[in-house]
């Protein structure tokens, strides 16, 4: 009797493909690897398309298997990817406009969905290990989350050249008074980009980390511990990398600490790739590891309830910023602002307290208020002596 697995041909449409359920690139399967022709061939055909009023446009075949609720791609992810960034790139027109509703529409049934409990966009499309966190930042993020994104391989610059042409072929395809409109507000307004680690020199412990991963290869670091004062060898079976806010980080199991830490990649003297391999413990993820960190640092331990009161002066611009997932702001009648948080430690939130000077006041605990007390008179005896 055959084994063989029956074969199902339907003619579906693309969207309907990435609509219906999440859809996966397997690790073996190759980077993204379209060239600009490439790209520009399937927009160009598509806007004729489109002009002609053709009711269907024959994309080509694309070979599916459905593993555990999901679907994973055999053949054809260039093409599914190429039109996720298309479909993305209609998203941010659609933004720029300030057409919410329609983005949202757009971007819910075909580039990413938003999870309820992380409150973060889950991809519609997942490529594989090596292109997919720079796909999610680059295409299934919208624009406001790109912070300091560069391309760090050739199929990412790809990536990044074919959401370009995509934005491009969008543009030329509008009225002109329209055209003309959109560039007088995207000239009307500017982000400043907060200065990141160009990891100089660094480039390939960066590429080592990323094959480590793919591989469950285990590495041997040296690394210069700002909290030991001293460089450290450990072996470390990387987990994750991370980007936050203004440098690349990796989290794994350290050997030399015997549980899982942060690193930040910048400050890694030297990387061994070793052959040991390793499985990521079961339901690990980077939220659960990190806890309510202030930032990347979870401390053992409880958690800690902080109240830290500003002063008006101050008040308003912290109460206006996102500072942590946990926050909560009040308003006393005298101006002054109650700054409520929960966090996993006390030493990182300790540093962006002393940040307000004499502005801010830790209320409580008093193990924070404390340290935060120790460090001011540290500072004082040090412009004191400098008095003197």
């Amino acid at each position: 009797m055959s084994n063989v697995t029956s074969l199902q041909m339907q003619l579906v449409g693309l969207g309907d493909i990435l609509r219906d359920e999440p859809v996966t690139v397997p690790v073996y399967q190759r980077s993204y690897a379209w060239k600009d022709t490439h790209v520009t061939e399937l927009f160009d055909d598509l806007a004729a398309a489109i002009q002609a009023s053709e009711d269907e446009y024959f994309l080509g075949s694309i070979v599916l298997t459905s593993t555990g609720g999901r679907l994973h791609v055999v053949d054809g992810q260039q093409r599914l990817a190429t039109a996720t960034i298309f479909y993305a790139a209609v998203r941010d027109h659609l933004l720029s406009i300030r057409e919410e509703g329609r983005a949202q529409a757009i971007e819910s049934d075909y580039v990413a969905s938003l999870d309820v409990r992380s409150e973060e966009l889950e991809a519609r499309l997942t490529l594989n290990t090596t292109d997919n966190e720079f796909f999610k930042r680059r295409i299934v993020d919208r624009p406001a989350a790109r912070e300091g994104l560069a391309p760090e391989r050739e199929s990412h610059r790809r990536i990044d050249e074919a959401a370009r042409n995509a934005a491009l072929k969008l543009e030329s395809s509008l009225p002109a008074q329209l055209r003309d409109e959109l560039r007088l507000m995207t000239r009307a307004i500017r982000i400043k980009i907060q200065p990141v680690n160009p990891l100089t020199g660094q480039k390939g412990v960066y590429q080592q980390l990323i094959d480590a991963i793919a591989a469950h290869k285990a590495v041997r670091i040296a690394y210069d511990s700002l909290t030991e004062w001293r460089e450290i060898s450990t072996k470390l079976r990387p987990y994750q990398l991370l980007f936050s806010r203004h440098s690349w980080y990796v989290i794994g199991r350290s050997s030399c600490h015997r549980n899982t830490r942060t690193f930040n990649v910048g400050r890694i003297i030297n990387l061994e790739p070793l052959s040991e391999l390793y499985k990521i413990p079961r339901g690990f993820s980077v939220e659960r590891y990190l806890r309510n960190a202030w930032h990347l640092i979870p401390e053992p331990g409880r958690d800690h309830e902080v109240t830290v009161r500003f002063q008006p002066m101050v008040a308003q611009n912290v109460a206006e910023v996102a500072w942590h997932k946990t926050q909560r702001a009040e308003f006393n009648v005298d101006g002054s602002l109650d700054f409520h948080v929960t966090v996993s430690g006390l030493g990182e939130i300790s540093w962006w307290i002393l940040g307000y000077g004499d502005q801010a006041e830790v209320i409580q605990p008093p193990e924070l208020r404390q340290i935060v007390a120790q460090r001011a008179k540290n500072m004082l005896a040090i412009y004191k002596e400098t008095s003197d």
